[in-house]
């Protein structure tokens, strides 16, 4: 295990989590604030930063790409184009990969300075790939990481239109406003995502389903909704895993609107939002979707 790090404490010290199955140590090969060093001889370059972080660390990182690496980016918010981009605008010509997700391999929480707790592990990851042409390859190693999880589902855009996210946090917090203030600890997935609020987010949900169908993209669409019930198809963290989250408490914490991450997420969706007659029927939340990846939909044969 290798992690880009700037702080010298971390060297020698071995990384804990804990799980279902117990308690869990990691000793890390390098630590390092150095990223050619850190990616230098890596297949799989994995990169679960927040999308606001993907500019800056695509910028950095291209320079030092080389033939058959593998960057992985779950979820990317379409971040793939970013690091694509970022690679090609650097003059870095290896044959590289670019892949993402809809979510996270793994929910979890820091306990401690050096401890993880993993609330749970993801049974299914759709993963999308740019250049479409590098996806076997790309597929192998990164299965090699996520054993028995990894599903394709075609090109970059199709992974990254997997991503409930866009849709999810606005109503979380926005309808969550005033207990959110007024508690001084909330967990917004367990009492934030009461019947009137998973009415909307299942409503946003189906605008980015109907974006997915319009690009055309067939199923599994993973719909949100099945994240919330113990039947149907299974979605992303398999049946059961919304209960798991919240019975662990770990999501029980003190929000400051202001500053919680999903307020950066609303923030940067609203920007982003402009019309599209192309997608008309689709409504707000659809066109924001549309609007942050559309400048990549039609790409410059350069990066393909």
């Amino acid at each position: 295990m290798r992690l880009r790090w700037p702080s010298i404490a971390w060297r020698a010290r071995a990384l804990s989590s804990k799980d279902g199955n117990g308690q869990h140590t990691a000793q890390l090969a390098l630590v390092t604030s150095d990223m050619a060093e850190a990616v230098g001889g890596a297949e799989l370059i994995l990169c679960p930063a927040p999308a606001f972080a993907q500019h800056d660390i695509a910028r950095q990182l291209a320079p030092h790409l080389a033939d058959g690496q593998v960057v992985f980016l779950p979820p990317a918010t379409f971040g793939s184009m970013i690091f694509a981009v970022a690679a090609r605008d650097a003059g870095n010509r290896a044959r590289l990969s670019f892949a993402e997700t809809g979510t996270l391999p793994w929910l979890t929480r820091k306990h401690e300075p050096f401890e993880v707790a993993i609330t749970i592990r993801a049974k299914r990851l759709p993963v999308g790939v740019f250049p479409l042409k590098t996806a076997d390859h790309a597929l192998d190693v990164i299965r090699r990481a996520f054993p028995r999880v990894i599903e394709p589902c075609g090109d970059a855009l199709s992974g990254s239109a997997d991503e409930c996210r866009a849709d999810h946090p606005p109503p979380l917090i926005v309808m969550n406003a005033g207990p959110i203030e007024h508690f001084e600890r909330w967990d917004i997935h367990k009492e934030g995502t009461q019947a009137s609020i998973r009415a909307v987010t299942d409503a946003l949900d189906a605008e980015r389903i109907a974006v997915r169908e319009r690009l055309g993209y067939g199923s599994p669409h993973f719909p949100l909704a099945h994240h919330y019930t113990s039947e149907g198809e299974q979605w992303m963290y398999g049946r059961g895993s919304h209960d798991r989250l919240t019975d662990s408490g770990d999501w029980r914490e003190r929000i400051v609107l202001s500053k919680h991450r999903y307020c950066a997420k609303i923030y940067g969706s609203a920007c982003r939002v402009r019309n599209t007659d192309a997608f008309a029927p689709v409504t707000r939340i659809g066109q924001a979707i549309v609007a942050s990846r559309g400048p990549y939909i039609h790409c410059s044969p350069s990066l393909v």
